[in-house]
């Protein structure tokens, strides 16, 4: 298992940013979180197989 820790720059809070990243992730089998950062960034973390994880930041 890897693990992938993402910052997501610029205005993505409040769009559903977060809602579609979870939507994708959970497709892809993915665990983690994601969360809102100061002052319009969004934090991800993301674990599962190497392919899944590539496929997800891709």
């Amino acid at each position: 298992m890897k693990r992938a820790v993402i910052i997501a720059k610029g205005e993505v809070q409040r769009v559903g940013y977060r809602d579609t990243v979870e939507k994708i992730a959970r497709k892809l089998k993915l665990t983690g979180s994601v969360e809102n950062l100061k002052p319009y960034d969004v934090g991800i973390v993301a674990e599962g197989e190497q392919g899944a994880l590539d496929e997800f930041i891709t």
